[in-house]
């Protein structure tokens, strides 16, 4: 006995020391023989695991489960075992059967919900790790995996108390602190995130996940060089992950570094994993984008151009208002499906389009002479059309596009909250992204939302353009940045040497803008489109038509779907024109109840619409 005590008081020093060779050579296969003692057995596997020396932990703990086999101990190190050699139903049933002989073993309960989130099955993790915190609510494993599992599924309120808790035990653990970091970047509280990576980077200066968050908050305020500082530092501790890669190429196409990001997004290509199949199509994009810009002087600038203008249009206001028939409100609310957006060339006005390109004398393939008599179609943006608030009962509105089965004035107006909107089309987007990457820690998250955006509509009256909300500056850029568009595509056309493919690259580039602008005759409308331009992490749906009508006689509507309105309406007004018009503002109060809205108000028109 005291010549074990021995054994294990210079274990506790080599411990200390973090010597954990050292601890394997003393642990000699003679000495676990003369003791047979399961908590050296145990010692000798655990450090094994911990220097990744799987073949040998593996090897060792098929030995002491033999000669222990009433121990859920030596069951659960094979579970961590074969987990980590992702040999997953291995691992499952090492765990259980630890479970079986043992159903309060933490660490198996805890090994087993590493398993089921390895499967992206995060019910059964979450129920793991809850009866391992029942057992012992000062686990700090349990703690610490239960703010991941539910900042995986967009449930961050809960994910920080469990954050917090963990934090408790371990205050300056820096992958807790990050951990909060990433739950307040979530939520869009981006001071509180920053707090909470710079605190993590005080004891562990090399912390990943901390620079990646700070460079992730950078990006999005745009402060392309503090973004780029972080995102460096992140790859010198981990060089083997994509979407730091990713990020520093976006942040140096913002510095207009254009040939240092295209390295980037080709590092980035390289160490992808093939099954990111969404990050993978966004650095392809990214790098055929980069390769016209550094090909072309004239699409670097009509391209900075175009960024510009959409800066400038960017919808500052809080609420705009959807005009619709009843059917697509019931569509919406009673059934709570997710908003859908058409390709552009689905709307409805025949003049949709021409604007902009009038002023800029551009002419599309098809109006070219030295073109054949047929067009190439260039792919255009995602759109759905809102109005400001102020507009949201109007009388020519309601006549115009408030309609049900071409009766107008017996559709809806629904108002949103734009910022509401946003953050929640984002965090599903994130969601997805977190789900396929199986990652809470932002990683593996890449910033790429300037394609998704509300933009004032810009009225053009001759060669002067306005916008509702301008301010005298912001009228005098725009006007100015317009006339440069029509200088450099006229520029453009003067060139002898440009290709049809090179034109129907500035044709796809104008139509992220194409739509943002309509004659000043429709200024009374106070336009606010939302416009999707990239289409990657949305599948693209064409309309079902019925069977025995196919093949269609019209175009099939093709569509994206984004999120549920429901949680996120804040006014309905029924139109002046609708029949029973305080029975359908019922049943839309209730089922909005139903669904936990319950601040939304249910107006009904009363403007003498004859």
């Amino acid at each position: 006995m005291e010549e074990k005590s021995r054994l294990i008081s210079e274990i506790e020093r080599l411990e200390f020391k973090l010597d954990f060779d050292g601890i394997v050579k003393l642990l000699t296969d003679d000495i676990l023989e003369k003791f047979s003692d399961d908590e050296l057995y145990s010692k000798k596997i655990e450090t094994l695991i911990k220097l990744e020396r799987f073949d040998e932990a593996e090897k060792l703990a098929l030995n002491a489960n033999l000669k222990y086999p009433e121990y859920s101990l030596f069951f659960g190190y094979l579970g961590d075992i074969y987990l980590r050699k992702e040999k997953f139903d291995k691992s499952k049933f090492f765990f259980e059967g630890a479970l079986s002989l043992k159903p309060t073993d933490i660490h198996s309960l805890n090994g087993l919900g590493r398993y089921y989130w390895k499967q992206h099955n995060y019910v059964q993790a979450e129920d793991c790790w809850l009866r391992a915190n029942d057992l012992d609510e000062d686990n700090f494993l349990s703690l610490h995996a239960l703010g991941n599992v539910y900042g995986v599924q967009g449930k961050y309120e809960k994910a920080k108390e469990y954050f917090f808790k963990a934090k408790k035990i371990q205050p300056n653990n820096p992958n807790v602190l990050s951990g909060i970091g990433n739950v307040y970047f979530n939520l869009f509280d981006f001071e509180n995130a920053k707090d909470y990576y710079i605190n993590a980077l005080k004891y562990d200066e090399n912390n990943f996940y901390s620079f990646i968050g700070l460079g992730n908050i950078c990006l999005e305020k745009k402060e392309y060089e503090n973004a780029k500082e972080y995102f460096n530092n992140a790859l010198k501790v981990n060089n083997k992950v994509a979407a730091p890669f990713y990020n520093l190429g976006i942040a140096l196409m913002g510095l207009k570094e254009y040939e240092d990001a295209l390295l980037k997004f080709k590092k980035a290509q390289n160490v992808v994993e093939n099954k990111d199949l969404t990050l993978t199509k966004y650095i392809d994009s990214k790098i055929s984008e980069v390769k016209k810009i550094i090909s072309s002087e004239v699409y670097e600038k009509i391209n900075s151009l175009v960024i510009r203008i959409k800066e400038i249009l960017a919808f500052k206001g809080d609420i705009v208002s959807h005009y619709t028939s009843l059917s697509v409100l019931q569509f919406l609310v009673l059934q709570n499906q997710p908003f859908r957006l058409s390709e552009g060339s689905f709307l409805n006005d025949p003049s949709e389009g021409q604007v902009l390109f009038s002023y800029l004398n551009y002419n599309t393939q098809n109006q070219k002479e030295k073109i054949k008599h047929s067009d190439t179609f260039g792919k255009r943006p995602f759109i759905a059309s809102f109005v400001n608030e102020t507009n949201d009962n109007d009388l020519p509105l309601w006549r115009m596009y408030g309609k049900e089965a071409l009766a107008e004035a017996k559709g809806c107006s629904i108002g949103i909250n734009v910022i509401d909107f946003k953050r929640n089309l984002e965090d599903f987007i994130k969601l997805e992204k977190v789900k396929k990457s199986n990652s809470f820690d932002l990683k593996t998250q890449i910033i790429d939302n300037e394609d998704i955006e509300f933009y004032s509509v810009s009225y053009v009256d001759g060669n002067e353009f306005d916008f509702e909300g301008s301010t005298v500056d912001s009228k005098s850029d725009l006007n100015q940045i317009m006339s440069k568009l029509k200088y450099e595509i006229s520029t453009f056309y003067e060139r002898e040497e440009s290709s049809e493919s090179e034109e129907l690259e500035i044709e796809v580039l104008l139509n992220k803008i194409n739509f943002l602008f309509k004659s000043t005759v429709y200024k009374y409308e106070n336009e606010v489109r939302l416009v999707v331009s990239n289409t990657i992490d949305f599948d693209i749906k064409l309309e079902k038509v019925n069977e025995n009508k196919f093949p269609s006689k019209k175009p099939i509507k093709v569509f994206i779907e984004l999120v549920p309105l429901v949680p996120l309406i804040k006014t309905i007004t029924i139109g002046p024109k609708v029949e029973k018009a305080e029975e359908w503002a019922a049943t839309f109060y209730y089922s909005l109840n139903s669904q936990d809205n319950y601040n939304a108000d249910i107006r009904i028109s009363t403007l003498p619409f004859k």
